[in-house]
């Protein structure tokens, strides 16, 4: 059995392919699927353990389509890019047929992401559209221009320790080589043998430049175009175009003007100015660069700040009668809240919070003292009764208010003076004359009935 035999079970092709692989450093693992030239599997360096992919051509006997995967494989080797897929090999399988070999990505494409109809938040959109632009302006630079920019060829990397997630531009399997841009050092790469035919259309529908669906001359603002597309299908949800075949799209990108993105979702004017710009249909008014379109949504890529809180009273009352009004959390716009003052006080507590101290009801609201108030001194005492018996009373020392009374926190009104302690005094003189007189009429009595007065 050889690959050019169909049909075939997946289990089949990959022990075909074990035996094709066979002089090479590379094992098959599995299938992962297929693309427009070729046929992807994972595989694995037999020394290094090194998990890869390698795409063969799926047609045998098509030199046009060998001509471009060797062109793809000797382009991107070329380029050094954290947003481009890294190639690692280029060979021929034990048949001759050619497979180029590249790092193994993980994660999906962004057509697997969104969905159908899904979109993604604006500034996730514009991080990962920008991320692009800038692999396309390395290729750029060196002459080669994509071609077919679509959500199918952007590959959303999987965050892992070391990088968040992250688009990496893949399949290059019908880049155009063109002069170098800005005076960039051009590929060395072999020319293709068997060129596209003038008057061929190459690209997605879909995403295709105006002068890719009217066969005029290619540069690297088709790519910009590509990417405006994809910008407005991210924010929007859809595509600018929703066309039935061909000829539709052919004659919708050539000379309908799209609507601006914000009349689907909550985008702001500016960024539809971004998106339309790039999908002006005469490359001479879009964006002259990718740096130029990276530049024009950098203000776009970071995340919207969160809301911010401020303070809005609610009154809670405490023991004691004192009214603190803590602050409820309301979500609004605007500048970082300052930590509150007290109007009493003038502490700042801490952020976030905002205490008011204001004195109960009922209490009519005055300053804080200047001065410390005294405490009235204690009655002298007076001289015991020589008939009662005499009690040592000590009283203590008036205490004063702290000199820095007026620093002091207060919760409410002045307080009235303390008034005098009542004496004492008198009333154990009281006491001892009754309990001296109880005393004496009790002698009495029990001296009269010794004598026999009292029967």
């Amino acid at each position: 059995m050889d690959m050019d035999a169909a049909p075939r079970t997946p289990e089949e092709f990959i022990a075909v392919l074990e035996a094709e692989l066979r002089a090479t450093p590379y094992r098959p693992i599995g299938a992962l699927g297929q693309g427009g030239m070729g046929a992807v599997f994972e595989i694995e360096h037999r020394t290094l353990r090194r998990k890869l992919v390698i795409k063969i051509l799926r047609e045998p006997n098509r030199p046009d389509l060998e001509d471009r995967l060797r062109l793809e494989a000797q382009a991107l080797a070329q380029l050094s890019h954290p947003n481009l897929l890294q190639v690692v090999d280029y060979g021929h399988t034990a048949s001759g047929r050619p497979f180029l070999v590249t790092e193994r990505l993980v994660g999906k494409t962004l057509k697997e992401t969104v969905g159908p109809t899904g979109s993604l938040p604006m500034h996730e959109a514009a991080t990962y559209v920008t991320q692009a632009l800038g692999a396309l302006a390395v290729a750029h630079r060196a002459g080669i221009v994509h071609r077919d920019i679509k959500l199918d060829n952007l590959f959303l990397c999987d965050a892992d320790d070391a990088n968040e997630k992250r688009v990496k531009v893949i399949d290059f399997g019908i880049a155009k080589l063109v002069g170098a841009e800005g005076g960039g050092a051009a590929v060395n790469v072999q020319p293709l043998e068997n060129p596209t035919a003038e008057g061929f259309m190459v690209g997605t529908p879909s995403f295709m430049s105006p002068e890719q669906v009217t066969n005029q001359a290619v540069d690297h603002r088709a790519d910009i175009y590509g990417m405006g597309v994809v910008l407005y299908r991210l924010l929007a949800g859809r595509n600018p175009f929703i066309c039935r075949d061909l000829i539709e799209y052919a004659a919708a990108h050539a000379g309908e003007i799209p609507a601006p993105p914000s009349t689907f979702g909550a985008i702001p004017s500016a960024l539809d100015g971004v998106v339309l710009r790039a999908l002006e249909k005469q490359p001479g008014k879009r964006y002259q660069s990718a740096k130029e379109m990276i530049e024009a949504l950098a203000s776009f890529t970071k995340p919207a700040p969160l809301p911010v809180a401020a303070a809005a009273p609610v009154g809670v009352t405490p023991r004691g009668g004192t009214q603190m009004l803590m602050s409820r959390t309301v979500a609004m716009e605007g500048a970082p809240i300052a930590p509150a003052q007290s109007p009493a006080t003038g502490v700042a507590p801490r952020a976030g919070t905002q205490r008011m101290l204001s004195p109960p009801q009922g209490f009519a609201a005055s300053p804080f003292p200047q001065a410390p108030v005294p405490l009235p001194a204690p009655p002298a005492p007076r001289a015991p009764m020589q008939s009662a018996p005499q009690h040592a009373i000590s009283y203590p020392q008036a205490q004063s208010l702290p000199a820095n009374l007026s620093q002091s926190t207060h919760h409410g009104p002045v307080p009235a003076p303390i008034a005098a302690a009542p004496s004492k005094t008198r009333t154990i003189e009281i006491v001892a004359l009754v309990v001296a007189a109880i005393s004496a009429g009790a002698i009495v009595w029990f001296a009269l009935r010794l004598a026999g007065v009292l029967r």
